[in-house]
């Protein structure tokens, strides 16, 4: 499991880096910036969409193909694609915190912390969707996910933008918001992990 989170970590470093100066980027716009928090969140899109990636590469380069031969079954690989996602998704989160913090602190906040976790929870649907057909189809099969995961995102858009809706919108009811889109997260990789176990690869 250990080995497939950093094989994972590395292509990440290798494909994706430009996450990174693109997340300071939208930080900074962010903190000196006043009204809807889309900037703030802005970097878990690329969370949402790193899963996806992932597994795309490892197709492209054969990867996959030789997983029946590795030292680890097909629930792990499923397991350590979701660990791995969880985690880059947590610390992404932590940051755009940090960031909404910060925000507040020099005087430009304008909603509270939780509609954070209300976007967050948003766009943790896009690997929830996409994942189990990806496992159940392939990447190549499975492009359909690629566009609800775009609909998914495109959804938020107009939802971060008006700020008025966001006053509206009670702590309670982003945290429940949250919570569901975690409990879906889990029920995707069971689906995926037996979705996987039956494929032919």
């Amino acid at each position: 499991m250990r080995a497939l989170l950093l094989k994972d970590l590395y292509l990440t470093i290798r494909y994706h880096w430009y996450m990174v100066p693109i997340s300071l980027m939208m930080f900074t716009i962010a903190v000196i910036g006043y009204g809807n928090i889309f900037f703030e969140v802005y970097p878990l899109i690329f969370a949402a969409l790193i899963p996806d990636s992932l597994i795309a590469e490892d197709k492209s380069c054969g990867w996959i193909e030789y997983v029946n031969i590795m030292p680890f079954s097909r629930k792990q690989y499923v397991s350590a694609k979701y660990i791995y996602s969880a985690i880059i998704f947590a610390v992404i989160l932590a940051f755009v915190f940090i960031s909404h913090s910060v925000r507040f602190a020099v005087g430009n906040g304008s909603v509270p912390g939780t509609e954070i976790l209300f976007a967050a929870a948003w766009l943790l649907l896009a690997p929830t969707v996409t994942m189990p057909l990806i496992f159940r189809l392939g990447s190549g099969r499975a492009r359909i996910s690629y566009i609800a995961a775009a609909l998914v995102i495109g959804a938020i858009v107009p939802i971060y933008t008006d700020a008025e809706l966001m006053y509206r919108l009670q702590p309670s009811v982003h945290i429940a918001a949250m919570l569901i889109s975690l409990l879906l997260f889990a029920v995707s990789w069971l689906l995926s992990i037996k979705f996987f176990e039956r494929r032919e690869l």
